[in-house]
């Protein structure tokens, strides 16, 4: 019983300080590390706030944010825009590897796969 109670507490302060920052997907992710490191336009990088998703001409106000049963996972809806058109997207976002990766699945089942930048 005690043991228990003292794996609940590590886990839960383990857990605390990612909370403090927002959800484990707020960060600057790239395809590959190479890509966090490029000069230049981030073509294939993202920079995730807890309000809002920029990508290359483009960029995304998050409307809607909810954990999802298991660790790491999220359900996000957004609105974005760019070049002339807008859109709303739901995606889930899944964080892995102590929260090194993050992949994003679309609506239609398409996942992509980055690496934490910072």
């Amino acid at each position: 019983m005690i043991r228990s109670f003292l794996v609940v507490l590590v886990i839960l302060a383990m857990a605390a300080p990612a909370s403090a920052r927002g959800p484990g997907y707020v960060g600057i992710w790239g395809v590959d590390k190479k890509t966090c490191t490029q000069k230049g336009p981030p073509d294939e990088r993202l920079k995730v706030s807890i309000q809002m998703i920029r990508g290359y001409e483009s960029a995304c106000k998050i409307t809607r944010s909810e954990p999802g049963k298991w660790p790491g996972i999220y359900y996000v809806t957004s609105s974005c825009a760019g070049e002339g058109q807008k859109w709303t997207r739901k995606d889930i976002y899944a964080t892995r590897g102590g929260g090194k990766r993050l992949v994003i699945i679309d609506k239609d089942g398409h996942a992509v796969s980055y690496v934490r930048c910072r």
